[in-house]
């Protein structure tokens, strides 16, 4: 996790926050990320290196990923699916060439 916060997240909100620079938005604006509350998301080690770059998390309650995190639901379920589905035909196919070289 702390990898992909200093390598894509805080690049991204400094990238923002250089481009809100000329609606007088400061280089320290606060941000806001939103995560659920995957473990390694709520431990401290997270929560401290996002305060050092002026980001503040909310967390999605459980159950609640539907209603607050519409991406999850309209984006990452049908990739998932898509993914899921091609690796079993893939993996499927793969057990019946070993069964006929048996």
């Amino acid at each position: 996790m702390k990898d992909y916060i200093t390598t894509v997240i805080v690049p991204y909100i400094k990238k923002i926050r250089s481009q809100l620079l000329q609606t007088h938005v400061t280089s320290t604006q606060p941000a806001v990320v939103i995560f659920d509350v995957f473990q390694c998301q709520m431990c401290q080690s997270t929560i401290h290196l996002l305060m050092e770059n002026n980001i503040h998390f909310v967390h999605v309650p459980p159950m609640c990923t539907d209603r607050l995190q519409p991406l999850d639901i309209s984006v990452n379920k049908p990739w998932k699916d898509f993914v899921t589905s091609k690796f079993i035909e893939w993996y499927s196919l793969q057990v019946c060439i070993a069964l006929e070289n048996t």
